[in-house]
């Protein structure tokens, strides 16, 4: 398994290759995933919940999750709940990115519309029009911003009908090069369209 992620298997030889992140598996053949945030709510007794976790950036953590929920075809439903970041609006990209896409400017990726400081998506531009049209075809996205309660949440979850999984089966997506690089005389380049605190986002120079 290459770096960064890790593989589970849900049923039957069917696996789910999942970025590594400050998530919980739940119920492996569960139809609805759930972004908390920054906050720590606990779903996990939904059979209708396949995950749950926060998301802390606006760039890079939602580019985990749409990998995450797209390389599963059983999840049809998206909630974002929880307490907002502060500064970052991770919440409100994710659903801007859902409801107004992006800003594609040379090779770089702007989600459109949100209050998000730094929104820059860190994946492929030539694919990015296709990762968002199967984002939207797969799954519902459902905004509860600000809803701490899991009792609420869980309500909500389960009012909606069980769908069956998206008959193109998993969609990975492909992300830009993270992480240190060797490049001559020892530099390392950050690459000037993200800002990440805990990791670089470096480019290879030629």
């Amino acid at each position: 398994m290459e770096p960064g992620y890790r593989l589970v298997e849900i049923k039957d030889g069917e696996e789910w290759k999942l970025k590594i992140g400050d998530y919980e598996l739940a119920h492996l053949l569960g139809d609805t995933a759930v972004v908390t945030i920054r906050s720590e709510i606990d779903l996990s007794r939904s059979e209708r919940v396949a995950i749950y976790g926060k998301m802390m950036t606006e760039n890079l953590g939602v580019s985990y999750v749409v990998a995450n929920v797209l390389a599963n075809s059983r999840i049809r439903y998206l909630f974002v709940c929880g307490l907002e970041t502060k500064g970052h609006c991770s919440g409100d990209s994710l659903v801007s990115l859902y409801r107004n896409g992006v800003i594609v400017d040379g090779e770089r990726i702007k989600v459109k519309g949100t209050r998000a400081a730094d929104p820059t998506i860190p994946l492929e531009a030539d694919e990015i029009e296709e990762v968002i049209d199967r984002l939207r075809r797969q799954v519902e996205l459902i905004e509860m911003i600000g809803e701490t309660d899991p009792e609420v949440i869980l309500r909500e979850i389960e009012k909606r009908p069980k769908k069956e999984p998206i008959p193109e089966g998993p969609f990975y997506v492909t992300f830009k090069k993270l992480g240190s690089v060797d490049v001559p005389g020892g530099e390392v380049v950050i690459d000037p369209f993200l800002s990440i605190t805990d990791e670089l986002w470096v480019r290879e120079v030629k």
